[in-house]
């Protein structure tokens, strides 16, 4: 009967190399590890060593399961923050995307007051919450920025200086990040920097757009000769 535990646990390190998902793998990997512990102790030949190993073993990965369940736990969101991971964040697991939330601070305006100016060397990463900014060039209107819109992004990702103004049409709320703070955690977590990257992609995509679609309305809208 004992001899069947060595079995069983050479079955389950089968079974753990054939599941993807590695909290599975860790499971299988733990009851592996009793199996060998319970054959070793009372087998026909019992040996201390590979008990106090497969201990170890045991140990090691029990850590880790637990580490897991932290990490695929829900994450707690504030209003703010939920509204931001839905419109913007949303392709994020929600713990990073907490995580990367709370590294920045947030800002009010009051309709009228200036965000970005021309010219300006960003050292800010935004993104708009509540409210409606009007981006402008000189006193010309180039585009309208709603709930979920990043500012500032391509200034973060290819340095420079903006080449509009953005102010607030209403009462507005943005969360803002500092650039250097906001790299150096990207740095610390690049798994946390690929899923930001991406969020940058989608939203210079759809502000592209958005400005492709005003144009063409634009010039449908002029009168024919």
């Amino acid at each position: 009967m004992v001899r069947m535990l060595v079995h069983c646990a050479n079955l389950l390190i089968l079974g753990s190399f054939l599941v993807r998902d590695i909290l599975w793998l860790r499971a299988l990997s733990v009851l592996a590890g009793l199996c060998f512990i319970g054959y070793f102790s009372f087998g026909p030949a019992p040996s201390i060593e590979p008990v106090l190993w497969n201990a170890l073993f045991i140990v090691l990965n029990l850590v880790q399961i637990v580490l897991l369940f932290r990490e695929r736990s829900p994450v707690p969101l504030d209003d703010d923050e939920e509204r931001l991971y839905r419109a913007t964040f949303r392709a994020m697991a929600r713990r990073p995307c907490a995580r990367l939330l709370r590294a920045g601070r947030w800002r009010e305006l009051a309709p009228g007051e200036e965000l970005v100016r021309e010219g300006e060397a960003l050292t800010r990463l935004m993104v708009l919450c509540h409210g409606t900014l009007d981006v402008l060039a000189g006193d010309k209107k180039l585009a309208e920025l709603h709930e979920g819109r990043l500012i500032g992004e391509m200034c973060f990702v290819a340095g420079g200086v903006t080449s509009a103004r953005v102010v607030a049409a209403e009462r507005t709320r943005v969360l803002e990040w500092d650039a250097a703070a906001l790299r150096a955690l990207f740095e610390r977590d690049p798994s946390l920097r690929d899923a930001f990257t991406a969020v940058i992609g989608r939203d210079l995509v759809h502000k592209l757009r958005t400005v492709s679609g005003a144009s063409a309305s634009s010039r449908a809208s002029m009168p024919h000769e």
